[in-house]
């Protein structure tokens, strides 16, 4: 596999004789540094571990993928200056993490309309009407959405919300307003904090005040571990319950928050075969050692989607490579079978859903498969786009 840091070593993709011949490249956004960076390493292995198993089998229609990657810094100015590098020498875009990045890298994306494959959960990171987007990961009405009935009939109606504040905990508080009038919840309060915050004790000493039954916090990036440690170290009784905590961020919390649940899309427990074919691969390549996570499972599906797509339309334009993609069936995905819809301007993923908790060895232990989840407008649509 051609893994490369930078874009120097690389020409522009040229006429349609070089086309057939020259190598596919997949630009890579990761958070290499910054808030981020604990993710990083993850979404790398996994786009190059897909890429080398299509190699393996013959590339696509005869032509090997190669990986540009470059760093983010999880941060937008990075990002921008990163992605104006690859739309440069790239067929194609997997990434980035977060929204802060994701904002930058699509209108980038869009003006060079290559196709943007984004791995991250949070239905308000994609308010935008671009036909180059594709969602790889949960929307709030295939995550949440389905979720919180089960808190709410597990735990208890009252709930208390904690994020970060920027846009996505806030579209998830709104989204989760609504679900819980809507079955009986009750929002007992709500705090939002800045990045890189040390010190949570207002809202812990808020959310056992209110005898809150469920505290439900979209708190991200490094801040999450500091949150979580501060949560065991108050004693809160409420149940820990977040939407962002995979596999990677589990781990971490061995011995912290045994209990704390999730919802994610595949977890590594997830008993079917193409779930165990996937984990025994990945430990294969790994050492025994792979790092597993949603955010990977997400790359990983989505290399394979855009050769299964690249290969139905018989190039790599981009709107070609868009329509077929909205027909393709990737059989094998570690999450089930994968199948992508037109949703509002952009691309799709049907996403499964699955309840899961935290375990004292820091793994994700399943509580309930919900099943695939077809993507439901919840405020992510722009006025005017089609749906």
């Amino acid at each position: 596999m051609a893994l490369l840091a930078g874009v120097a070593a690389c020409g522009t993709p040229g006429g349609p004789e070089e086309e057939a011949t020259r190598p596919i490249r997949l630009g890579l956004l990761v958070p290499q540094t910054g808030v981020g960076s604990y993710v990083g390493q993850s979404m790398i292995d996994y786009v190059t571990m897909a890429a080398d198993e299509i190699n393996g089998s013959g590339g696509v229609r005869g032509r090997r993928l190669e990986i540009v990657v470059k760093d983010t810094a999880t941060d937008a100015r990075t990002t921008t200056t990163a992605a104006r590098d690859l739309v440069r020498v790239a067929d194609v875009i997997f990434g980035p993490f977060t929204g802060i990045e994701l904002s930058p890298a699509l209108k980038i994306a869009t003006e060079a309309q290559k196709l943007l494959f984004f791995p991250t959960e949070g239905s308000s990171l994609l308010p935008q009407c671009t036909d180059v987007l594709v969602g790889l990961g949960q929307l709030d009405s295939q995550q949440n959405g389905p979720w919180i009935p089960h808190l709410i009939k597990t735990y208890g109606s009252k709930v208390y919300f904690v994020g970060t504040d920027f846009e996505y905990p806030r579209f998830v508080l709104d989204n989760l307003k609504e679900t819980l009038a809507a079955n009986g919840g009750e929002l007992v309060g709500a705090d939002f904090y800045p990045f890189a915050t040390g010190d949570f004790s207002t809202s812990l000493r808020k959310a056992q005040s209110t005898g809150a039954d469920v505290v439900f916090t979209v708190v991200t990036g490094n801040d999450f571990f500091t949150f979580a440690n501060q949560y065991k170290q108050f004693g809160v009784k409420a149940q820990f319950a977040s939407p962002g905590m995979d596999e990677l961020r589990a781990h971490e919390l061995a011995g912290v928050l045994p209990g704390a649940e999730t919802n994610q899309a595949w977890v590594a427990s997830l008993t079917t075969a193409e779930s165990s074919q996937f984990v025994q691969r990945a430990n294969d390549r790994f050492g025994g050692k792979a790092a597993f996570a949603q955010i990977g499972e997400s790359l990983y599906t989505g290399v394979h989607a855009y050769k299964a797509a690249v290969e139905a339309a018989g190039t790599t334009e981009t709107g070609a490579v868009r329509t077929a993609l909205r027909g393709v069936t990737v059989a094998n995905a570690p999450q089930g079978t994968a199948t992508f819809v037109k949703f509002g301007g952009w691309t799709q993923l049907v996403t499964n859903s699955i309840i899961a908790k935290v375990t004292p060895g820091g793994s994700l232990e399943i509580v309930e498969v919900l099943g695939p989840q077809q993507p439901r407008d919840t405020g992510e649509v722009p006025t005017g786009c089609g749906g």
